[in-house]
């Protein structure tokens, strides 16, 4: 069986498996009215869409998680916990599979921590 390829950013890049569970904390919950969204618009069990971020500065595989299909809540963290899944995801969702994240709970503001964050299980969306 041909393995699929996907073209970003000009170069073609040949897709692994995708049998892939990231169980992961969204990173960037603090900034851009993600705190509000997180309190009005997300409940445990909500399942959240995907969206690659070609134009963040920060991160050349951002992935944005959005609630209700316009509400950004985070985005999927780069360090070495998601890496390797997180770039075979981004490759994916540009290749047009369909993946989801299931909202796994919810951290309120406490003492420990002053903002709202998600814990989300993305899977394929089959």
């Amino acid at each position: 069986m041909a393995r699929k390829t996907v073209v970003i950013r000009g170069k073609t890049i040949t897709l692994g498996e995708s049998n892939i569970t990231l169980i992961t904390r969204l990173a960037g919950t603090k900034y851009g009215g993600c705190q509000e969204a997180i309190k009005q618009f997300v409940r445990k069990g909500d399942i959240l869409t995907l969206i690659p971020d070609e134009d963040n500065k920060h991160d050349d595989t951002a992935i944005m998680v959005v609630a209700q299909n316009k509400y950004k809540v985070g985005y999927i963290p780069n360090d070495g916990h998601t890496f390797q899944s997180k770039t075979r995801i981004f490759k994916g969702l540009y290749a047009g599979e369909p993946w989801k994240a299931i909202v796994n709970k919810i951290i309120k503001p406490s003492r420990e921590f002053n903002f709202y964050n998600l814990f989300v299980e993305i899977s394929q969306h089959k």
